[in-house]
């Protein structure tokens, strides 16, 4: 028996590279949860996976079924479908892995987790002819069924991912501990997930003082973010982008503290920066209020103007291409704050780069949703962007 924290993705990479069958009952399934499966030993796993709450993604499920994987769903009113469970057999040895953990980005690589690795043996012989069996009665049961083009359709256009976020709303984290207290306390700061440098970035941020001049080189907040969070946001991004964004997060500029946080994710071959002058540049943004008490996700439109124009007076082109891309996402999401207050990035020599939202979710810095929510809004936001490089 072994317990699985940090080591639970090698763990089952470790098993599914030799196995030759795999069964998997899991609640939330997302692409960013199946790194540890090769694509050769697809053929040889059998999944039934929850839909509930709408986390499951749909491109998931597809990219198994094309590798030749036998993928089941379990829906079931009334009652969730929520085990983890994952059984492996190589040519040498039986393992039952059983935990929290679902299979999704943040489920195998940042969340705090706990699972259990169990071997099979003559003490636990019988757990495996339970699991087996039952793993068989699901397969059986008549709410489990193969996904076909039908239910996809009908998933991507139900809504249940709204459904999770109006449930967030009676179910939001309380807000956590300040994990600094004091400036030399920033250096044991820790970022395991996206809602982690939110709240350190809005804590810390603020204080900065960005008018003296003085460079950031060496800050630990810059470091941090530097070392820390940029990996950590790079891999997300590419993720619940399916590889078409790259994300990027500086918080200088010429050795000077940048005006906001400068997060965000874009296509730079279909969003190149020189669009910033005429037609304007999309992505993906992540930035707060003023006080720093809100945090935004955003699909932004950016354009450059001489400092002295008002940021409203946007370039002809990018003012016309805005107001199509404001049609294109007038219907796409209910929880969506469209249209909000333009915003300015920096300053560079006599230009300002600013951003006018085209549509956001918004939330409060001290009572983020979880991670798999926030997941769920970035790859939202991720494939808006992807559509709107079409609009021109």
């Amino acid at each position: 028996m072994k317990l699985l924290v940090d080591n639970y993705v090698d763990e089952l990479a470790r098993l599914a590279a030799n196995a030759v069958e795999i069964k998997v009952l899991i609640a939330f399934l997302t692409e960013g949860g199946l790194l540890w499966l090769p694509e050769d030993r697809a053929p040889k796993a059998e999944f039934i996976v929850g839909t509930d709450l709408g986390i499951t993604s749909p491109t998931a499920l597809k990219s198994l079924q094309r590798q030749g994987a036998c993928v089941m769903i379990f829906r079931e009113p009334g009652k969730m479908f929520h085990p983890k469970a994952i059984y492996l057999r190589t040519e040498g040895e039986e393992i039952l892995i059983v935990g929290s953990n679902n299979l999704t980005s943040s489920g195998i690589a940042s969340n705090h987790e706990v699972s259990l690795s169990i071997s099979r043996n003559e003490s636990t012989t019988s757990a495996f002819g339970d699991f087996l069996a039952h793993f068989n009665w699901l397969k059986s049961h008549a709410c489990c069924g193969i996904p076909d083009e039908r239910f996809f359709e009908t998933y991507k256009q139900s809504g249940i991912r709204r459904s999770l976020e109006d449930q967030l709303r009676s179910q939001e984290l309380p807000p956590l501990k300040p994990m600094i207290t004091s400036w030399p306390g920033l250096d044991d700061a820790r970022i395991g997930s996206l809602g982690d440098f939110l709240r350190l970035l809005a804590r810390e941020y603020p204080k900065r003082n960005r008018s003296t001049g003085k460079t950031v080189k060496g800050n630990p907040l810059k470091v941090l973010n530097d070392d820390a969070f940029l990996p950590l946001f790079e891999n997300i991004v590419s993720t619940v982008s399916h590889g078409r964004l790259t994300g990027h997060s500086q918080l200088n500029i010429g050795g000077q503290w940048y005006i906001i946080p400068n997060i965000l994710a874009v296509n730079d071959d279909r969003e190149p920066w020189e669009r910033v002058n005429s037609k304007g540049r999309v992505v993906l943004q992540i930035h707060f209020d003023k006080d720093y008490s809100k945090s935004f996700f955003s699909v932004v439109l950016q354009y450059n103007l001489h400092r002295s124009v008002d940021a409203e007076q946007m370039p002809p082109q990018a003012r016309q291409r805005f107001r199509r891309l404001l049609e294109h996402v007038e219907n796409a999401s209910p929880r969506a704050k469209l249209d909000m207050p333009v915003f300015r990035h920096w300053n560079y020599k006599d230009m300002t780069l600013w951003g006018k939202p085209v549509m956001t979710f918004e939330y409060s810095v001290d009572s983020l949703p979880h991670s798999e929510a926030l997941l769920a809004d970035l790859e939202f936001l991720a494939n808006v962007v992807d559509a709107a490089s079409s609009i021109s």
